[in-house]
């Protein structure tokens, strides 16, 4: 499993899911990795970058498969908030590559684990008073982000569905 951490594209820690990763290698005996991806603070990035990233790092685990012990066709993504909006996008968003990466390598997690994931980026819309989380930053290419409404349209376009998602929300 792979772990993105939280902070609104703006900053955070790997470190925020290594007692995540300790659990599922300790309890589950899994390789479990908490990624780094570029954010706004550090790298001065936007939200495609960082679905860019998380999409690298999911290719590199999958080719990296052998060496770490891991079954390349059983590779789950996770995160908080932010990172849950990353590793969702893994799944959902087919366009958002960093051009140096290997596209034949697939990203595309075979499960989704989420806490509290930013998961619709759209615009106010009939019945919704307030914008997606976000869509002040993603606003011109909300559609290529949002996997809300990449999930919704993906039947009508002959895309897959996600993959098997475990998706948590709650305040405690």
């Amino acid at each position: 499993v792979v772990f993105f951490c939280g902070g609104g594209w703006q900053g955070g820690s790997p470190s925020q899911f290594f007692p995540h990763c300790e659990w599922f290698a300790q309890q589950r005996g899994m390789v479990a990795i908490s990624a780094e991806y570029r954010t706004a603070s550090s790298h001065g990035t936007s939200p495609f970058d960082c679905v860019a990233d998380g999409r690298s790092a999911m290719r590199w685990v999958r080719a990296h498969a052998s060496e770490l012990g891991v079954d390349p066709s059983r590779i789950a993504a996770g995160g908080g908030s932010a990172g849950g909006h990353v590793a969702a996008a893994c799944a959902t968003c087919a366009t958002l590559d960093d051009p140096s990466d290997d596209t034949s390598i697939d990203p595309i997690p075979d499960a989704l684990i989420l806490f509290n994931p930013v998961y619709d980026n759209g615009p106010a819309e009939q019945g919704k008073n307030t914008p997606g989380y976000g869509h002040d930053r993603v606003a011109a290419r909300w559609s290529e982000i949002s996997p809300l409404h990449i999930i919704e349209s993906a039947e009508a376009q002959g895309r897959p569905p996600p993959p098997p998602s475990l998706v948590l929300f709650g305040e405690e």
